[in-house]
């Protein structure tokens, strides 16, 4: 018989850092790598932006690898597991990071929970604002976690590895049949321009 998971207050597992970017900042591509409410909501496939770096103010919250980004605002509770595809970018206004700071909680396993019912509901109890709803970092840092073994939290870890890697494949394959689209449609004109 499996036994059910203990529950530990999320504050007591992980630092939790506030974004400091601002929420619309500059694009610029020779800037730092930034993530912000857009692609955290896009769950990890969308690549950081860069922006300009006079919208980094000093000691912004940078990513590693493991943490999870969570949107505060807007698309409240969307979260992104940290790869080497965003870390060190710079985190937006209106979003936290999650950094375990124990064994107990694997960043792979925070991200789980946050994908789950029992998440979504500590977020709707916990939203403050009618006209623009938000989650305050202070209220976050309440949330009660379910911590089950450390081989059920390797298990997951294990899974998303996979799915990573299948999603990774599948885009490449779409960016080559995407490719392979626009240089046939070329040759469709070439061969039309050489008729004319």
């Amino acid at each position: 018989m499996t036994r059910a998971p203990s529950r530990r207050v999320l504050g007591d597992l992980v630092d939790i850092a506030s974004g400091a970017v601002p929420a619309k900042p500059t694009d610029d591509p020779h800037g730092e790598p930034f993530v912000g409410i857009a692609e955290i909501s896009a769950g990890g496939a969308a690549s950081p932006r860069h922006v300009g770096l006079d919208d980094v103010p000093p000691g912004a919250s940078r990513l590693q690898i493991g943490d999870v980004a969570v949107a505060l605002m807007s698309s409240i509770g969307s979260s992104l597991l940290v790869s080497h595809r965003h870390e060190g970018a710079v985190l937006g206004r209106e979003c936290a990071v999650l950094r375990s700071r124990t064994p107990e909680a694997t960043g792979p396993w925070l991200y789980v929970w946050t994908q789950s019912e029992d998440f979504a509901q500590q977020v709707e109890r916990s939203l403050t604002g009618t006209t623009m709803p938000r989650l305050n970092r202070r209220a976050l840092s309440q949330f009660t976690v379910p911590l089950p073994d450390l081989e059920r939290q390797l298990k997951a870890q294990a899974v998303i590895a996979d799915f990573d890697e299948a999603l990774a494949k599948a885009g490449r394959v779409l960016a080559d049949l995407s490719e392979l689209r626009r240089i046939e449609l070329q040759l469709i004109t070439a061969e039309l321009e050489v008729s004319l």
